[in-house]
């Protein structure tokens, strides 16, 4: 796409943003799209195609807006000041921990470099909970299937923080069992945790049929880097449903693989020995449970699905942070059976 032809598109895209953010009543969601605009408009060719600029701006799925590394390297600012010390002690040398001086710089931290990135919605919720809280106590973060109402700015942690100052808060038991430490591996897998993590999501998805299934790990319990756990997990739930789907005797083991790639990208595989597509592998595939694959996949990892059919190795490149990727291929890597790669960017 020449440049004339891209400046034409992203202008059109930019109006029709424009008349849908009118209708958005959120300031701060208006905000954060106007933000990603800018950004499209600054990277240009490099991550925009024609395609994504004649979809309509409301589509769930924008793959202009598909930056997996954008979720890694913001979320690697957790290992740094300030934004450290939501899930850490204050370490900093003769300086004494004070909660309300801390916790206004996380939430100026927070607000200036979020915007900086593109972020999934869930995920900049989830994190602005964590720290803010809500209106009332009734506002909740989730990870991982399950609802937390504790966080940095509940009464009842501000009571805690008032009876024992100068304490960091990750001191207080319950904050940290019920709110410091799930949300800490929502944001960062930390060895062993990976597999453990995946075979309770395998148990709790494939549920009666999970004692059906013969589940080998393969260096699972190795990797640790920061990723949106919580989309990866419930993207994971949706292939063991697929391979629910299609249980058999003689399709009743997966293997699931962790390979570190080149520096800073992880791959992890699900495979449903000698499971085959009996169909085109195309987007349409993606019904039912791999729909919300799809939708939890999103801005958070790439996806690809390698598949035996007609006695080739057919490639669908779901998800792909570069717009070059074509969607379809064939590979002459030979297969075990119908496999799901997930790539994460983590440094």
């Amino acid at each position: 796409m020449d440049e004339a032809r891209l400046h034409s598109l992203l202008l059109q895209y930019g109006k029709k943003l424009t008349e849908y953010i009118g209708r958005e009543d959120d300031d701060k969601i208006k905000k954060r799209l106007l933000h990603k605009y800018e950004e499209l408009y600054k990277i240009g060719t490099k991550k925009v195609t024609e395609r994504n600029l004649l979809s309509p701006v409301e589509d769930e799925i924008n793959e202009s807006m598909h930056n997996p590394r954008d979720v890694t390297n913001f979320l690697r600012l957790f290992a740094q000041p300030n934004l450290k010390y939501l899930t850490h002690l204050y370490d900093v040398s003769g300086d004494a921990f004070d909660r309300e001086k801390i916790l206004d710089s996380i939430k100026k931290d927070f607000n200036q470099r979020a915007n900086k990135y593109i972020l999934p919605r869930a995920l900049w919720t989830r994190i602005h909970v964590f720290i803010n809280g809500g209106l009332t106590d009734k506002k909740v973060w989730f990870f991982n299937n399950k609802r937390y109402s504790l966080n940095w700015s509940s009464p009842e942690v501000i009571e805690w923080s008032k009876k024992n100052p100068n304490i960091h808060p990750l001191n207080f038991e319950k904050f940290a069992t019920e709110a410091i430490y799930p949300f800490k591996q929502s944001i960062e897998v930390k060895a062993p945790q990976l597999e453990k993590l995946i075979i309770d999501k395998a148990k709790s998805t494939l549920a009666e049929k999970y004692r059906d299934f013969y589940i080998d790990t393969f260096d699972l319990d190795k990797p640790s880097f920061y990723a949106d756990m919580d989309k990866i997990l419930s993207g994971i739930s949706g292939i063991f449903e697929s391979i629910k789907e299609r249980h058999s005797l003689e399709k009743n083991y997966i293997k699931i693989l962790f390979k570190k790639k080149k520096q800073g990208v992880r791959e992890i595989r699900v495979i449903h020995v000698n499971s085959e597509c009996d169909k085109p592998l195309t987007m349409d595939i993606l019904k039912g449970s791999l729909s919300g694959t799809l939708k939890n996949f999103y801005q958070v990892c790439d996806w690809s699905i390698i598949a035996k059919n007609e006695s080739k190795y057919n490639v669908l490149n779901v998800l792909s942070e570069s717009q070059e990727v074509k969607r379809n291929g064939v590979t002459e890597e030979e297969i075990e059976g119908f496999t799901h790669i997930i790539k994460i960017y983590a440094f």
